[in-house]
This record gives structure tokens, sequence and C-alpha cells, in this order.
């Protein structure tokens, strides 16, 4: 329970106006993503994976933290062709998909649910950049053989 704050302020020496801040300061973070907005995997077979690494499809997005730092989580959407889902899952099945992220193109981390923030790196100093690489494996089956697409959201925290 709060039962509130008193503070008294004793001239020290001289005389005139004194000023006393209370605001809380707030970090400003900002960030920059290279990217043209789209991911084009192209057609991948069903239970077939494709990822943004130079031996994939070579479309790395970029991130850059312009004031920071900043800590940097993701997320994802379902993947949706406007009437069939794709749910997110820790692997492959009937119209479900596998879908993960990577800084580093070996070391993978899977969008195991969709809205979950998962972390991405930490301590991300300002101007310096990192590489999202993206991975997918589509469903071993589906109801829907259209286009799919999904959101990928940056967070950007302070540390």
């Amino acid at each position: 329970m709060f039962n509130g704050l008193k503070l008294r302020v004793y001239q020290y020496a001289g005389s005139g106006n004194y000023f006393l801040d209370i605001s809380a300061r707030t970090a400003v973070i900002s960030i920059t993503l290279t990217t043209d907005g789209n991911v084009n995997f192209g057609t991948v077979a069903l239970n077939a994976s494709k990822d943004t690494t130079p031996s994939g499809i070579n479309d790395p997005e970029n991130i850059r933290v312009d004031a920071g730092p900043a800590d940097l989580a993701i997320r994802s959407t379902d993947f949706s062709d406007g009437s069939n889902n794709w749910n997110l899952g820790t692997s492959s099945g009937s119209n479900q998909i596998k879908w993960d992220f990577s800084k580093d193109g070996s070391i993978w981390t899977n969008f195991a649910a969709a809205g979950t923030n998962y972390p991405f790196d930490s301590a991300v100093s300002e101007f310096d950049t990192r590489d999202l690489h993206l991975r997918l494996t589509l469903p071993t089956s589906t109801l829907s053989n259209n286009a799919h697409s999904a959101t990928v959201t940056i967070v950007a925290t302070t540390p």
C-alpha cells in the first residue's frame, strides 16, 4: 500500500529559484528494417523446406538499431491464404507449418505459437545490425494449395 511521499527541500546556500525534476526518464529506442517487406520462397513442395540463407534463396532481412541499446524479440502470425490457415508448430503436419528464425543461419529457433515473442538478441548497441534469416517447412498436407503468408514483427525494448 502506498501512503504517499513527502519531499522537503531546504536552502543550502544562497537564494533564488529551485528546480526539482522528478519525472521518469525513458530511453529512446529506434530500429530500422532493411527489407522489401516480402520474402518470396516461391513454390515449395509439401513437407519441404526453404530458407533465406546464402545457400537458400539468399534474402536475409536486416535489423539496425538506430537508437539504443535494444533487446530484440520476434513474433509471427499463423500463415493464411484468406480462408485456410496453416498453424505454427514444432513440426510440420496437416495444415501445420514449421517456421524458424536465426541470426546466423546455423542456430534456429522455432515459432511454436503465433503471437508469442521469442528472444532474438539482447543489448544490441546503437548503430549495430543483425541479419534475420527465416526458414519454413510446409505442411505434410493441406486443404488449400493457394499462396499463404504470415506477418513477422520485430519488437525492440530497453535492456
